[in-house]
């Protein structure tokens, strides 16, 4: 029985009924189908069969309209399966899904009647479901007669076919603040309590902030035509905070970007972001504020105004880092400063630490380390740089290059490689060690030598005996080589056939001999680095040689004076005697003398005469 109708299922009921038969037992085919489309009262359209494909089109779907499909049936027996397959949607209705699997799947079917079946069936399947042909399907006919042509070559056993899909709502989302010049602290896998982002430090140019803008909100509609509201956002869609002229912005469809203009630290007060380069506290604690890593590297100063003596302008247990950082008070203990420049107006804690190109320090205890450093009054504290200058001496250890010291008292060892200049020496047991290692670089470049030494020497331990080895081997099979070689020689004469041992014995005795003349080379070559590194060490310690230990007034009792040489290991000393009058002490060798170790000595100037030593300092 054909007919045309908006509802297959009921007309079957409506059969059944009349004919007396069972729904169950019925069916129906699909003949043709036509759709009608209102958009309004004086707009609409009508389809026939795939023509209503044109509602692909994301935009003209999304149209206000109305719709009405009526389709054109044959009733009839219900037969079995020859394929069987699910379909699916997703929650909102917009994607639908076939889940096609081998086993259910008439391999005897031809491929044509095969797919039309499978059509036929998914058309009912979505007839059945209140679903609209044509209006958001997918051509999915390559796809099916590939599955078909697979299914029967055994090469897959399932397949999902995407058949419809409707158009999604995109919800709005909340608009977004993004801190990224805090999100490094934050991000720290290891938790340090003391480093609470006080101060944020960046770069010229460093992307800072980013206001993320809220996406615009899209209903969609799915496969039953109905409408899907998104979800929108309550919140404005702009900043509601200001900046300085220190940060620039950039703006497009989707965020407004903030760069910093300078370098220095992100400052916020008043609702508005700045960039600053200078932070005046008045003290820096664990409670208050926490570490503070401006970077050294950032131009950012930090100013700390506690005074009192008896109070810590820099609590314990804290991490400084800045370019500049001047402090009016003292440094508590356990606490670390790393800076460009500093300038502490009190003290040092024994257990602080101070690492900066350039130092100042009222009273030192605790360990610096820097280019240029001045000390008001070293008082047991470790003091390491290249130029130092120190007001007052009462006890420590101090590195250097050159140092400089207004008054010496007693109980400070100093390292020195180029220069001590004493004003006043007032005390005894002070211990002055001249040595090349004292300056970094040669003292890096003397550690590097004294490593290429240890293994050239080692190679020199180690190469005679192999090069003995194979000078035995050599010997003792000499005679038998030359008896082959006369053998070998025989037989040529004579066309008789060479045995291969003979040709592999030979080889055997050239590898040997190659590998005697290869030792043989490698231990000249070794002794000749050796002298080359010997050479090098003679010229970096030299500098030694030039080093000058100069006081400007009398001695006091018992200061040492000691020159130490790595290469030969020499150590020579010289300890004062009070009053003495030495105004320069120094190393010199005596060309004159050929044992090395003997022609090196202590020579002691008396009185500032000599232009040469003036123009050490």
């Amino acid at each position: 029985m054909r007919l045309i109708t908006t509802k297959p299922l009921e007309e079957i009921k409506k059969y059944a009924q009349k004919h007396d038969k069972n729904p169950d037992s019925l069916d129906y085919e699909i003949v043709s189908y036509s759709t009608d489309i209102v958009f309004s009262k004086d707009k609409s359209k009508h389809y026939e069969g795939d023509e209503v494909s044109e509602f692909l089109d994301d935009a003209l779907f999304l149209q206000d309209f109305k719709i009405v499909q009526n389709y054109e049936i044959n009733i009839v027996n219900k037969t079995q399966s020859l394929v069987d397959f699910k379909i699916a949607a997703n929650s909102s209705l917009t994607k639908i899904v076939a889940n096609f699997k081998a086993f259910c799947f008439d391999y005897d079917l031809l491929d044509d009647v095969a797919l039309k079946y499978i059509q036929n069936a998914i058309n009912k399947k979505f007839i059945n479901s209140g679903l609209y042909l044509g209006l958001r399907q997918k051509k999915t006919n390559a796809i099916l007669m590939q599955m078909i042509k697979d299914f029967k070559d055994e090469k897959i056993e399932e397949k999902n076919i995407i058949l419809a899909l409707g158009v999604d709502a995109i919800d709005s989302n909340d608009p977004e603040l993004k801190l990224y010049y805090k999100e490094k602290k934050e991000n720290q896998e290891n938790i340090d309590y003391s480093k609470r982002g006080f101060v944020s430090a960046v770069n010229g140019g460093d992307l800072i902030i980013e206001f993320v803008k809220s996406i615009e909100a899209k209903d969609g509609k799915n496969l039953k035509c109905e409408s899907i509201k998104a979800k929108r956002s309550n919140l404005k869609n702009e900043p509601d905070f200001k900046i300085s002229e220190n940060i620039s912005q950039m703006e497009n469809d989707k965020s407004i970007k903030y760069y910093a203009n300078a370098n220095g630290y992100v400052y916020f007060s008043n609702n508005t972001y700045d960039i600053k380069d200078s932070i005046d506290i008045e003290k820096i604690t664990f409670k208050t504020t926490g570490s503070i890593e401006a970077g050294v590297n950032k131009d950012v100063t930090l100013n700390v105004f506690e005074a009192d003596y008896l109070k810590d302008a820099i609590g314990p247990n804290l991490s400084i880092e800045a370019s500049i950082v001047n402090v009016k008070g003292c440094v508590a203990q356990h606490s670390t400063i790393n800076a460009q420049d500093v300038t502490i107006g009190a003290q040092t804690h024994s257990k602080s630490k101070i690492f900066a190109k350039k130092i100042s320090i009222n009273s030192h205890r605790g360990y610096c380390k820097g280019d240029e450093i001045f000390i008001e009054r070293l008082e047991n504290g470790v003091v390491e740089g290249k130029i130092v200058r120190i007001n007052q001496c009462l006890g420590g250890k101090v590195i250097a290059n050159k140092v400089y010291v207004q008054t010496l008292t007693t109980n400070t060892m100093f390292e020195i490689s180029d220069l001590a200049v004493i004003t006043n020496c007032i005390g005894e047991n002070n211990k002055f060690l001249i040595t090349a290692n004292s300056s970094p670089i040669i003292a890096k470049s003397l550690t590097q030598n004294a490593e290429k030494l240890k293994e050239n020497n080692d190679l020199l331990k180690n190469l005679p005996k192999l090069i003995q080895s194979k000078l035995a081997i050599i010997n003792s099979n000499k005679e038998s080589i030359i008896q082959i070689k006369q053998r070998i020689a025989q037989m040529q004469e004579s066309n008789t056939p060479i045995p291969a041992a003979f040709f592999n014995k030979l080889k055997e005795f050239q590898n040997i001999s190659q590998e005697y003349n290869d030792l043989k080379e490698q231990f000249n070559d070794a002794n000749e680095k050796k002298k080359y590194i010997l050479d090098e060490f003679a010229i970096l310690q030299d500098k030694v040689f030039d080093a000058r230990v100069i006081n400007l007034n009398t001695w006091a009792n018992l200061n040492e004076i000691r020159f130490k040489l790595t290469q030969p290991k020499i150590e020579l000393s010289y300890n004062t005697s009070k009053d003495e009058k030495i105004y320069c002490i120094k190393l010199e060798k005596d060309p004159s003398i050929d044992d090395e170790e003997k022609s090196i000595k202590i020579v002691k100037i008396e009185n500032n005469q000599g232009s040469e030593d003036d123009s050490l300092y």
